[in-house]
């Protein structure tokens, strides 16, 4: 299903769904948007953070990486 087929069934479906339904499928079709200080940062789907270029040397100099 496209993107903009999610966004008009999404719209379809505003008065029938609960903000925590409403707010999941948009995540679901912007997952880089993060609900920061609110009640729907649980929702958010955290990205392992990767170390730098800069961090990846020192860690491989130092033989925690490889």
């Amino acid at each position: 299903i496209g993107t903009r087929a999610r966004i008009n069934d999404m719209v379809k479906n505003l008065n029938m769904e609960t903000d925590v339904q409403l707010v999941t499928r948009m995540k679901e079709i912007v997952p880089e948007f993060l609900s920061e200080n609110s009640d729907f940062e649980a929702l958010d789907v955290k990205k392992e953070k990767r170390p730098s270029a800069e961090e990846s040397f020192v860690l491989t100099e130092v033989g925690v990486c490889t």
